[in-house]
């Protein structure tokens, strides 16, 4: 054996109660299966420990947090097809927007909640374009049953 992860979910609960007393809300990032972790019993340590929302990369992870009963606010971050973007839709899941067919399709998919993404640098998705970034919000304001919730980025340095 190479290496051998121990998780202590009391440890993720206390490090989110730290991290919890330093701001208005803390989103705890369980995607790939919490990096290995477990995605629902570290999102339960999480939320105990005083975590207000969560975030997945794909529509399935939220989904399978949402079967495990877990009813707090979920950000899907990753990219989606449109499939994915219904699903994320249906699981009452935030979406990452960066294009405007993004927002149309949550729009179609009964409305939803959208942050969109702006490319700082890293690389990760998201648009460098500021002008598109205004047309997003702009269409995300026009469109049936979309709400847009923040603006967002993933730093490089």
């Amino acid at each position: 054996m190479r290496a051998e992860a121990a998780v202590n979910l009391a440890a993720i609960e206390r490090n989110c109660a730290v991290l919890a007393g330093v701001g208005p809300r803390l989103c705890a990032v369980v995607k790939a299966d919490a990096y290995g972790h477990g995605a629902v019993p570290s999102a339960r340590a999480a939320l105990a420990g005083g975590a207000t929302w969560l975030a997945t990369a794909t529509a399935a992870e939220a989904i399978g947090l949402r079967r495990a009963e877990i009813d707090a606010p979920i950000l899907v971050m990753g990219a989606l097809t449109r499939a994915e973007a219904e699903h994320a839709v249906e699981a009452g899941a935030d979406v990452v927007a960066w294009t405007e067919q993004l927002i149309d399709w949550v729009s179609a998919a009964g409305g939803g909640r959208v942050h969109v993404k702006l490319d700082t640098g890293m690389g990760r998705l998201g648009t460098r374009d500021t002008e598109l970034a205004d047309r997003l919000i702009d269409r995300a304001d026009a469109a049936g049953g979309v709400e847009l919730v923040g603006a967002m980025t993933h730093f490089a340095t």
